[in-house]
């Protein structure tokens, strides 16, 4: 899942939440284990800890805040350092986490390669995916990989869970 369904609780009434569907009007409520819910988002297939370890992370981070808010809604007030601390984390995890992020974090990299194989000129496009990706690439691969590169939008660049994560500083 990509949510932290316990953050949601607090939002919910009887474990149940009602969302509303973007853009348009189509409002629905159900329970917060399923809102916002997309299977194997971050699966780590084969980790030797599960493919699930990062969600487990994230679930870790998540009962950190859950308790913190709980402390708040108690009337808490202050929060301590650590406390701050923890909600910060939390917080930056939920802005670069989800589906859009990682939508934004692969158009950048698409623009990030448009202009490194853009500038070096075609001449070089073998030298550059030689010193970036490790490719010896043949002259018509090459010519494949140019086109791609420097197509208006970028190259079609699709993101691992793995590479969203390692992106996420996580």
């Amino acid at each position: 899942m990509t949510t932290f369904p316990r953050s949601l609780r607090g939002f919910a009434d009887d474990d149940r939440i009602t969302t509303d569907r973007l853009p348009g009007d189509h409002r629905h409520t159900q329970s917060v284990r399923k809102t916002a819910a997309e299977i194997g988002f971050y699966a780590i297939p084969g980790h030797q800890d599960g493919d699930d370890v990062f969600e487990k992370a994230l679930s870790g981070v998540e009962g950190d805040a859950s308790r913190v808010f709980a402390r708040i809604a108690a009337g808490e007030w202050p929060l301590t350092h650590e406390d701050r601390a923890t909600l910060a984390y939390f917080i930056a995890l939920q802005v670069s986490r989800g589906p859009e992020q990682r939508r934004n974090m692969e158009f950048l990299s698409a623009q990030v390669t448009r202009m490194e194989v853009g500038y070096g000129g075609k001449s070089n496009v073998k030298a550059w995916a030689k010193r970036e990706k490790g490719l010896d690439l043949t002259d018509t691969k090459a010519d494949a990989m140019w086109e791609q590169a420097t197509q208006a939008g970028g190259p079609p660049i699709r993101l691992t869970a793995l590479a969203h994560i390692r992106q996420m500083g996580a």
